[in-house]
C-alpha cells in the first residue's frame, strides 16, 4: 500500500516507535498530534502500527463490527490486566452472550436493590468530610467507588479482605502506564503479583456464592443465562468480577469532577438544589426520583463527557477501512480516543467549559451525530459495546450529588487544580481539598 493513503503520523523510534511518549502522558500525545495531523493519524505503539480515529465519525467506524475487532486488539500486558476474556475484548456472539450473562447484575431490580447500599456509603464519606473540617479527597473518593462495588458485587462486609484488596488493587492500576517489565521490584511485577492476591480472593467469594447465592450483583450475574440458555461459570464469571471493579473504579474522576464544578459555579448548585428539593426532599433516594431530575441527568452527562478518565479504547481493523480518505490496512491497532471526541468543536460548543445545559432540550449538541456522545460506548446495551454497568454507574454518581448538594455547601481551598495527566485517570495536583459544610 503506497504510504500516501496510509493516515499522516510519525513512527518515532526503531521498535519502540512513539511508546515512551503514549505512555507518559496519553491525553497530550492524542492532542498534539490531532492538532498536527487531524482526526484519523498513525503511530507506532506497543510495538504496532496503530491508527488513532477521533471524533464522531472516528466512533462509528470503531463500533462497526465489520471493519473493527476487540479480541487481540491490546497490547497482552494490558489485556491480562483486565482478565484477558472479559467483556471489553470480545466480540461477536462471545461478546453477545458474555453481556447477556452480565446484565443480571445491572438490571432495575438490581439497581433498586443497591441504591441503599450506594447512599449510605456516600453518606459515610461526605460524613468524614465534614467532621474533618478542610479534607483530602482524591484517595477517598476511590476507595468510595471501590467500597460501593465490593459491598453490591461481592456482599463484601468492608473487613479486612476489603482493605487488603483495596491495597492491591491501586498497586495493579498504577502499572497501567508502566513497561511490562516482569523483573521483581518494578511496577509491572509488583502489579502482577497484586492482581494474584485479587483473583485469589475473588475465588473465594465465588466458591461461596456458587454454594449459597445471595443478592449481590456476582450471584445474579452466575443466575442470568444468555439467550442460548448458558451461564457464566469459573473463571469467565471471575474476570467479569475484576473488569467490574475496573471500570468501576474511574467513576471516582467523575464524581471529583461533579464536585469542583459544582463547587465553582453556586448558581449552577442552586438550580439543583431546587430540583432534588422539589422531586426528593428529605426522603431516601430512589431509582425512579433520580431519573425524574433532568438537570441532575445532564450534569451527569456533562461529568462524564468533560472527565478525563480513559485516553483511548483499544481495537484492531478486522479489515481494511477508509475514514476520512485515508486507509488503516487490516491488522492495525486502532485506538478510539475518547476523550478528546467528547472534546470534540464540531460537537460542542466551547467544549472546555462545564455547561451542562449543552444537554437539554433545544440544545442537544451530543445529537448532532449518532455517536457523538460515547463516554461509556455506543449500542444496544445487550447486544453493542455500550458498558453493561452505564445504568449503575449514573445511579452512583447521581447518589453523590443527590447527597452532597442537598445536605451541604461545598467550598475549595486555593490550591492546584490542574491534571496530573500521567495517571490514569488523570487526578488533580492537589489531592482535591474541600471544606464542606451543613446545609
Amino acid at each position: 500500500m503506497s504510504d500516501t493513503t496510509l493516515p499522516p503520523g510519525d513512527r518515532g523510534l526503531p521498535l519502540l516507535g512513539e511508546t515512551l511518549s503514549f505512555l507518559k502522558n496519553q491525553f497530550n500525545f492524542v492532542d498534539e498530534r490531532q492538532a498536527r495531523f487531524g482526526k484519523v493519524f498513525r503511530s507506532h505503539i506497543l510495538f504496532k502500527d496503530t491508527a488513532l480515529l477521533v471524533g464522531a465519525e472516528g466512533a462509528e467506524v470503531f463500533n462497526d463490527e465489520s471493519r473493527v475487532q476487540r479480541s487481540g486488539a491490546m497490547a497482552p500486558h494490558i489485556a491480562d490486566f483486565f482478565g484477558g476474556t472479559s467483556l471489553p475484548l470480545l466480540d461477536g456472539a462471545t461478546h453477545r452472550r458474555r453481556k447477556q450473562q452480565v446484565m443480571g447484575a445491572f438490571g432495575r431490580d438490581a439497581l433498586t436493590q443497591y441504591l441503599p447500599v450506594m447512599e449510605a456509603t456516600v453518606e459515610r464519606t461526605l460524613g468524614r468530610w465534614f467532621a474533618a473540617g478542610e479534607a483530602s479527597l482524591t484517595e477517598d473518593l476511590k476507595d468510595l467507588a471501590l467500597e460501593v462495588i465490593a459491598r453490591t458485587m461481592a456482599g463484601s462486609d468492608g473487613g479486612p479482605e476489603f482493605v487488603a484488596n483495596v491495597r492491591d488493587f491501586k498497586l495493579m492500576v498504577r502499572a497501567f502506564t508502566a513497561l511490562p517489565v516482569p523483573i521483581p521490584g518494578t511496577k509491572y511485577a509488583r502489579a502482577k503479583a497484586a492482581q494474584a492476591r485479587i483473583f485469589d480472593r475473588y475465588r473465594a467469594v465465588l466458591a461461596e456464592r456458587v454454594a449459597k447465592p445471595t443478592n449481590d450483583g456476582l450471584s445474579r450475574m452466575l443466575a442470568k443465562p444468555a439467550e442460548d440458555g448458558t451461564l457464566i461459570a469459573g473463571e469467565d464469571a471471575l474476570k467479569e468480577l475484576h473488569h467490574f471493579n475496573l471500570a468501576g473504579y474511574i467513576t471516582f474522576a467523575h464524581m471529583a469532577r461533579g464536585l469542583v464544578a459544582l463547587a465553582q459555579d453556586t448558581e449552577l448548585r442552586a438550580r439543583l438544589r431546587a430540583e432534588i428539593d422539589a422531586h426528593l426532599g428529605t426522603k431516601a433516594i430512589t431509582v425512579e426520583a433520580l431519573h425524574a431530575m433532568p438537570l441532575l441527568e445532564n450534569i451527569t452527562k456533562e461529568m462524564k463527557r468533560c472527565t478525563p478518565f480513559v485516553a483511548v479504547s483499544f481495537g484492531k481493523a478486522k479489515s481494511d477501512f477508509i475514514l476520512d480518505g485515508k486507509t488503516v490496512p487490516a491488522g492495525w491497532m486502532v485506538m478510539l480516543c475518547n476523550f478528546a471526541s467528547g472534546n470534540d468543536p464540531a460537537i460542542y460548543a466551547e467544549p472546555a467549559r462545564f455547561d451542562p445545559d449543552r444537554f437539554a432540550e433545544g440544545r442537544a449538541e451530543h445529537q448532532k451525530h449518532p455517536t457523538g456522545f460515547f463516554p461509556q460506548g455506543v449500542g444496544e446495551p445487550l447486544k453493542g459495546h455500550m458498558c453493561a454497568g452505564v445504568d449503575y454507574s449514573t445511579v452512583l454518581m447521581k447518589t453523590f450529588l443527590v447527597r452532597l448538594v442537598r445536605d451541604y455547601d461545598t467550598t475549595l481551598p486555593k490550591q492546584d487544580l490542574s491534571y496530573r495527566w500521567e495517571k490514569i485517570p488523570p487526578e488533580y495536583a492537589s489531592g482535591l481539598r474541600a471544606v464542606l459544610t451543613k446545609r
